[in-house]
């Protein structure tokens, strides 16, 4: 299965609810909601003694004047999974463990930025210049986490609810095969409930069933003795298997 990263799930929901267009279910709402079932697909996976984690990965070196993580959330990405953030915290690039700092989490980030926000022709991207050492703020706003500028280079260390993941031998880092498609449909489920009227619930009520098929062939397959060979690695919040992941990029 090709890699499923959040943003690419929320498109699917959309699909799924005949809303490409983002014009009630919109990437923020639809994240808030995967995010709650997210975590109620977790307690069901636990009762299975299936694997999944709340991850905490360090981006190092983030570029001085940098307003959003957006560059992180892709395939292959260090937040490529991330359903919703927990908790941020920064240091100066290349300080040690003990230097970390906790970010606030805000309703707006604070802004420490000097720069007018306006792009100077011939750029379409607006100049930033904050007038702070420190990352000051963090919000999350659809999708994607925003922060209050540093003039410096830093790193960030970032816990995160993440999709559930199948630790195995072959493929260590790779979603639970199934566990999109429940979650595709758990959300729709919900949205579509909370919509109410007669239309909504007759939706509601197929999204259920095809919930309820993909879990239990999820469940099935899961169950099967090949599947017995899984390997639990540090319980239910296991982070990454060899402790914290330091995501580095890819060299060319």
């Amino acid at each position: 299965m090709p890699p499923t990263t959040v943003p690419l799930l929320v498109k699917r929901v959309q699909l799924e609810l005949r809303d490409l267009g983002a014009t009630w279910a919109d990437p923020d709402f639809i994240c808030q909601v995967l995010s709650v079932k997210n975590d109620d697909l977790e307690q069901e996976l636990q009762s299975l003694d299936l694997n999944f984690d709340e991850q905490v990965v360090i981006i190092p070196a983030i570029p001085a004047n940098t307003t959003d993580l957006s560059a992180y959330v892709g395939p292959g990405c260090p937040l490529e999974f991330m359903v919703s953030p927990i908790l941020l915290e920064w240091r100066l690039n290349g300080e040690d463990q003990e230097e970390w700092e906790v970010v606030p989490n805000v309703q707006k980030v604070v802004d420490t930025d000097t720069g007018t926000g306006i792009p100077v022709s011939p750029s379409t991207t607006p100049v930033v210049s904050s007038d702070t050492v420190e990352i000051e703020s963090w919000e999350w706003r659809n999708g994607i986490i925003y922060i209050s500028p540093s003039q410096s280079v830093v790193d960030l260390r970032v816990r995160f609810q993440a999709l559930p993941r199948d630790i195995t031998a072959d493929a260590p880092y790779s979603p639970i095969r199934g566990v999109v498609n429940i979650l595709v449909y758990f959300v729709c489920w919900s949205i579509a409930l909370s919509r109410g009227g007669e239309a909504s619930e007759k939706e509601a009520a197929n999204f259920e069933k095809q919930m309820i098929r993909a879990k239990d062939a999820f469940i099935r397959n899961q169950l099967k003795p090949k599947m017995g060979q899984v390997q639990r690695l540090g319980g239910r919040r296991s982070g990454m298997p060899q402790g914290i992941g330091v995501w580095r990029p890819p060299t060319a």
